[in-house]
């Protein structure tokens, strides 16, 4: 692949050592809750970032943000190939995408936005870490030998994650006639052949904090539900966390690899999804967004002729998995730019879909729904921003959305949207009977 010239101006030393069976959600028992948490569990992967050393975003028109970052890990693996780094060594997001209303609690996280850890506690190949990251290798070495003591001294435990029980208050209000209005709109503009689909989102509000980050975290951690499970700090007191089911794209060298999820059904009725037309449909214009997206940066693209299920503890969906080869000199952000938003989060056509929800969705989606990982020493991961929450000092705002296609009906969706809430609701402690 091919990188810009310039570089950021970060910390330029890391420094690591190993922490024997230390998980870093447990380090938070005496760090403090993390700014950055991310966890792939099915890769025995996990990093909690205490601190923040350096964060970077795009500069004016600049385009090439992924592209710097994984320059900057290039070449601290050339610097110290001894080094062992975390799986990802700059954590973020990208938002969703512009919106005509403006909540201020998204202002700090931005429409993109990356950091690099002051200290990361990071668990892959069975064993745990600590790296510190510093512009002195001195002050790098003292901080990592300081953390290993206190955490080798402090005996942590997994603790069972507090009972998901009922807060003092519940809802703080349900639009439901808005959202009937606003389905209503949608099916009128597919009608006229100006969409073909558009993915409605809408928050539910609530009172109580879910006990603060960690609990929220441990009860998604616990909640046997599969995916990335994330966590970022906005302002003091502000995280947008979440576990999310779906892959935007991973890519390690040349290979590309991602994924359409679309059609949705209670779980234990996936066999019906497989024969259900309407949610076919829907499915398929993911899956041709994804070909016309990928297709003129790849020099092969593979692509099953039907979709497979991922089955969730709630849900199932639809599922078809991608992977390709990159031509040589592909920029990674132009990857994430043939990608994201998916038709999965946005709609079809694309800046149609997308015109629609900025006018008339009346919601800042922030970085729900948007691009949320980092680049590592494998390269670049990426995984769509669903299945959140922003937990804020006056209370809890989870997001859910479903896609509208023709025939759709707004009670349908409506339910749909509810049983995707299920796992943030368990999570902030306001179950769903």
């Amino acid at each position: 692949m091919t990188h810009p010239a310039a570089a950021p101006e970060v910390p330029g030393e890391a420094w690591t050592l190993p922490l024997g069976e230390v998980r870093p959600l447990a380090a938070a028992q005496v760090l403090g809750p993390p700014s950055l948490y991310w966890a792939r569990e099915t890769d025995g992967q996990s990093i909690a970032g205490f601190g923040v050393a350096a964060t970077l975003g795009p500069v004016g028109g600049d385009a090439a943000l992924l592209d710097r970052l994984t320059a900057d890990v290039q070449r601290r693996r050339e610097r110290a190939p001894g080094t062992r780094l975390p799986p990802l060594v700059w954590l973020g997001g990208l938002g969703f995408g512009p919106s005509a209303v403006k909540d201020p609690r998204w202002e700090p996280f931005g429409t993109a936005r990356f950091q690099l850890p002051r200290l990361a506690i990071w668990r892959a190949e069975g064993g745990s870490h600590v790296t510190a990251f510093d512009a002195d290798p001195d002050r790098a070495r003292t901080r990592a030998e300081e953390v290993v003591a206190r955490l080798g001294a402090a005996r942590l435990s997994d603790a069972e994650p507090p009972p998901a029980s009922p807060g003092p208050g519940a809802r703080v209000e349900v639009d439901r006639a808005g959202w009937q209005a606003l389905h209503a709109r949608a099916l009128a503009t597919i009608a006229s052949g100006a969409l073909e689909k558009v993915v409605l989102a809408r928050p539910i509000d609530l009172e109580g904090d879910g006990g603060g980050l960690i609990p929220v975290l441990a009860r998604l951690e616990a909640d046997g539900q599969q995916g990335t499970l994330f966590a970022f700090e906005g302002t003091p007191g502000t995280w947008f966390v979440g576990l999310s089911p779906e892959l935007l794209v991973r890519v390690e060298d040349r290979v590309v690899f991602t994924e359409a999820i679309a059609g949705t059904a209670r779980q234990g009725a996936g066999d019906s999804l497989l024969s259900d037309e309407r949610m076919l449909r829907e499915q398929g214009a993911v899956v041709e967004a994804i070909r016309a997206g990928l297709t003129p940066l790849c020099e092969e693209l593979r692509i099953p002729d039907r979709p497979g299920l991922l089955t969730l503890r709630d849900l199932v969906h639809l599922r078809t998995p991608v992977e390709g080869r990159l031509r040589e000199g592909t920029s990674l952000d132009a990857v994430v730019a043939s990608l994201h938003p998916t038709p999965a989060t946005g709609g079809t056509p694309r800046a149609r879909a997308l015109a629609f929800l900025s006018e008339h969705e009346g919601l800042d989606r922030g970085w729900y729904a948007g691009a949320l990982g980092g680049v590592g020493p494998r390269g670049l991961h990426l995984s769509v921003g669903l299945r959140s929450a922003l937990l804020h000092p006056g209370g809890v705002r989870l997001f859910v959305g479903a896609g509208v296609v023709a025939g759709s009906t707004a009670d349908f969706e409506w339910l749909e949207t509810e049983t995707k809430a299920r796992p943030m609701m368990r999570a902030v402690g306001h179950p769903i009977a």
